[in-house]
């Protein structure tokens, strides 16, 4: 059965909330839940070395249905700004693995290590069929 976000707006921190542009999107369970694994990632990395780290940081998560290659897509920017200055990592973690390769059946993810705050754009194919074992 598909999950629906709601048109609730996002909010990652109470003292700093994100603004968003929302629609509503059915998403299927296992779409959820590699959804849920990447948004956690983000935050949790947010929170440890980002914008979440600094008094002055905020997270805006923006999503967005929309045509493209002839198939419904779901648009995703995730952006950090007025954390601390960001550096292209020297090497991947398992986090930054997990980011980049969670869509790979469904579309594709792009991590961009702005000085300003990461940012992350996933672009998810929302008709593909991958299975259960996708």
């Amino acid at each position: 059965m598909p999950r629906c976000w709601s048109r609730r707006c996002v909010h990652l921190c109470d003292r700093r909330p994100s603004v968003c542009w929302r629609a509503d999107v059915d998403i299927e369970p296992k779409l959820a839940l590699l959804l849920h694994l990447v948004i956690h990632e983000l935050a949790c990395n947010a929170s440890k070395y980002g914008a979440l780290s600094s008094e002055c940081g905020t997270v805006k998560v923006a999503w967005d249905i929309r045509r493209a290659d002839g198939a419904q897509k779901l648009a995703i920017v995730w952006s950090e700004d007025g954390g601390p200055q960001v550096k292209q990592p020297q090497r991947w973690g398992f986090g930054s693995r997990l980011i980049a390769r969670a869509f790979e059946s469904y579309g594709e993810v792009r991590l961009d290590f702005r000085p300003v705050g990461v940012a992350c754009y996933m672009l998810i194919d929302l008709e593909r069929d991958v299975g259960a074992c996708g």
